[in-house]
């Protein structure tokens, strides 16, 4: 645990970063979701056949 807030240290670089493209950002948003998705209907079965 630190003792002060330390902002993230590549602050100073942050507006050279490269923006990601809308379709990109929209397709990783798809992907995260499915996996979500996958995972809650895994633990909804999993909780059923131990019941």
């Amino acid at each position: 645990m630190r003792s002060a807030y330390q902002p993230p240290r590549n602050k100073q670089y942050f507006h050279t970063k490269q923006k990601i493209d809308k379709r990109d950002m929209t397709a990783l948003k798809k992907k995260v979701q499915l996996i979500q998705r996958k995972k809650k209907i895994y633990r909804y079965e999993e909780r059923m056949t131990r019941a």
